[in-house]
């Protein structure tokens, strides 16, 4: 059975995975399993219960077909037990309370939310653009991994130049948000590196923005896989879309950490490498961050690199990400660093 749109492949052939399932066409994906899904989602608010995500295997595929294991990681949920009722109370605790980084913190949190169920409902619908976007990013690590970091971005990827129409885009999260009243939030933006839509939806804690960004700037490395989003705890069917391989991710946050002083960069390079479950290759790691900075000023990996900015994201730290996670999910930055170092030792990169 064939997926209904193409799905972006990576610009060289050699540095393609072996993938472990019958040979494909390019640019078009064949699906690992058949598999039909509706939305469940009630009128009433959703309780929220995250769990743990599938177990996955090398670097580049998909999750490993298998009982799901419900056990639960440390750190590895984005809220325990919470509806969208919930989430406003504390809100309107928070905003009581003047605490400016909780009342972030919530907003952000519903926006999560919001856009798990809009990609819920987007993946259901074989013409939608979703199915040829390669997902990366925040609203990834929320979906499939359970982040403790909230996002309120869904960031993509189509490969160089490929563009999508603004109109369809716009359509297509009006439509899939309507439980939601989304709206555009002003013009698209076309840029050299991509489109940018932002929109609004009906909040219940003096918020309600988000934002979708589909990069063109680069071809991918490694083939797309389906990554599988279990939020059924949401009220939701649980869902695979189309995501950046493994392996890819972690090489695109390596570069991003050694080129921004972002707080949150380290600390989703660290869940990556110490959270995740994912099983990383050292080789395919080391080709792709290769791939990634050769387009930088940096040209290549050397020993060190990603310590660039650390005297920046060790001052921002809690300011900032306590606007993202909740205090008790935040580890110290010295941890953060120390086993971000030492998975890097692991895998042959510093």
């Amino acid at each position: 059975m064939e997926t209904s749109s193409p799905r972006c492949w990576p610009h060289s052939p050699s540095m393609r995975l072996n993938a472990r399932h019958p040979p494909q066409r390019p640019g078009l994906r064949q699906p690992r399993n058949a598999w039909v899904t509706c939305s469940r989602m009630p009128a009433a608010r959703w309780p929220i219960r995250l769990r743990a995500s599938a177990r996955c295997g090398p670097s580049g595929y998909g999750p490993v077909i298998g009982p799901v294991d419900r056990t639960r990681r440390v750190g590895a949920c984005m809220a325990d037990s919470r509806d969208q009722e919930q989430i406003a109370a504390d809100y309107r605790r928070a905003r009581a309370a003047r605490d400016v980084n909780a009342m972030r913190r919530f907003q952000n949190e519903e926006a999560c939310f919001v856009l798990l169920a809009i990609l819920e409902r987007l993946a259901t619908e074989k013409s939608s653009f979703i199915h040829g976007v390669a997902l990366k990013g925040g609203i990834l690590m929320a979906g499939e991994l359970h982040s403790p970091r909230s996002s309120a971005d869904i960031d993509a990827t189509t490969g160089h130049m490929q563009r999508l129409e603004a109109d369809q885009v716009i359509g297509d999260l009006r439509r899939a948000g309507r439980a939601f009243n989304v709206r555009p939030d002003g013009e698209p933006e076309r840029t050299p590196g991509g489109l940018i839509v932002h929109f609004r939806f009906d909040s219940i804690t003096d918020a309600g923005s988000a934002k979708l960004e589909v990069s063109v700037r680069e071809d991918l490395i490694f083939a797309v896989r389906d990554a599988f989003f279990d939020v059924s705890a949401f009220g939701l069917s649980p869902f695979e879309v189309p995501a950046v391989a493994q392996v890819e991710l972690v090489a695109e946050k390596i570069r991003t950490v050694v080129q921004r002083a972002q707080p949150r960069d380290l600390f989703d390079l660290r869940f990556y490498l110490v959270q995740s479950g994912w099983h990383l290759d050292a080789g395919d790691l080391r080709k792709a961050v290769d791939a990634k900075l050769a387009l930088t000023r940096y040209r290549r990996w050397r020993a060190g690199l990603w310590r660039n900015n650390i005297a920046a994201i060790e001052k921002a730290w809690d300011e900032n990400l306590l606007s993202w996670i909740d205090p008790n999910q935040l580890p110290p930055f010295d941890t953060a660093l120390e086993e971000v170092d030492r998975r890097l030792r692991e895998l042959h990169l510093d």
